[in-house]
């Protein structure tokens, strides 16, 4: 029975590639878009380890600075006080003489006559005078010594000054690079967990297109078997015909059949159409999405895509009859059994009906099964 079916709907079945195909380029596309942001994620990661390392040395460069810094300070601080003591030895070993020179510069402050007046006077300033050319060499010896030292330690002390300079410059510059190193470690963090986040919802994609092309595979396996079966029953020669009942009468259904959707009956029973082809069942304009139900108890025969059909449903009742449903996205599977009234799908189009009993389309006996 079931062999007559499909060879008399064998010219509605569609292809159902397409679709797979469809999947299998999303699902890999979906893949390699999880791979490369992942990639991305992992790369924003490196950059990151790569920024603390560098902010770790310029904060190491910052410490030493810092140490430099202040032993050079101590080192200033020492030259300032040894520059103290040199100073004050130098005044101590001066003294001799700078008393004599401020003798001798209060003398010649003292009018000429005053001098010659006073008793001794003149041989007094011979004296000093006399005295300070003695002393001079040896008290520019005894202070030369200390002079050389203390420029040494000026220019030492200079230097040291300098060397602190350009340390504090190396420090602001290391505080500066730490700075931008720690920024740039920021947007690294930043940008990993971004790319961590679009990585997980990009594996979900994948999930879900894995999922969406294994039922694609398995109803396109399932519909090529039946694609199969129907070139197989092709090759079989025509049933015989049967002859109609004696009383001429149509035979009568065992069960109530009901209308499968709502609205308004276009065509159907016999009617002519332009072609001149005479309808074998009920043509209803049914909006697309309207609601079809099974107009009988049954078992799922086909349901899919049927050459140039977009949605056949099939619904074997038993004992040789059969509903064929067109223009119907089916929300059942093949051989889930249905009962009378139980939603199998949504309209396309507007659907038609017909009903076969042993593969031959019976109108009249559609009309007497109504409910």
């Amino acid at each position: 029975m079931r062999r007559l079916m499909l060879l008399a709907l064998a010219p509605l079945l569609v292809s159902a590639a397409d679709p797979v195909r469809v999947a299998e380029q999303e699902a890999r596309a979906a893949a390699a878009e999880q791979t490369r942001l992942e990639t991305a994620a992992a790369q924003a990661r490196d950059a990151a380890g790569k920024a603390a390392a560098q902010r770790a040395a310029e904060a190491q460069a910052m410490l030493a600075a810092d140490t430099r810094i202040a032993l050079a300070e101590a080192q200033l601080a020492a030259l300032d006080r040894r520059r103290a003591i040199l100073d004050a030895r130098l005044a101590e070993a001066r003294r001799p003489a700078t008393a004599l020179l401020a003798g001798l510069a209060e003398a010649g402050r003292r009018p000429a006559w005053l001098m010659l007046a006073t008793a001794g006077g003149a041989e007094e300033q011979v004296r000093l005078t006399a005295l300070v050319r003695a002393l001079g060499p040896e008290v520019e010896k005894r202070t030369m010594a200390l002079r050389g030292e203390a420029e040494a330690l000026a220019a030492t002390a200079g230097a040291q000054r300098a060397l602190k300079l350009q340390l504090g410059a190396e420090r602001k510059a290391a505080a500066e690079a730490q700075a931008r190193f720690a920024a740039r470690e920021s947007e690294a963090l930043a940008s990993a967990r971004a790319r961590d986040s679009e990585a997980f919802a990009a594996g979900d994609t994948v999930i879900d297109r894995g999922e969406r092309l294994a039922m694609l595979t398995g109803e396109a396996a399932r519909r090529q078997a039946a694609r199969s079966l129907a070139a197989t029953l092709a090759k079989l020669p025509a049933a015989e015909p049967r002859p109609a009942p004696a009383d001429g009468r149509a035979p009568r259904p065992p069960f109530a059949w009901s209308i499968p959707a709502g609205g308004q009956v276009t065509s159907g029973m016999g009617e002519l159409a332009d072609n001149g082809v005479r309808a074998r069942g009920v043509t209803f304009a049914a909006p697309q999405g309207t609601q079809v139900v099974a107009p009988a108890e049954g078992r799922v025969a086909f349901a899919g895509p049927f050459r140039r059909r977009a949605g056949v449903v099939i619904i074997d009742h038993g004992e040789g009859w059969a509903t064929l449903l067109t223009e119907v996205r089916p929300a059942v599977a093949v051989g889930e059994r249905v009962a009378r009234g139980q939603p199998i799908g949504r309209a396309l189009a507007s659907v038609t009906a017909e009903l076969f009993h042993r593969g031959r389309a019976e109108p009249a006996s559609l009309i007497a099964a109504s409910r």
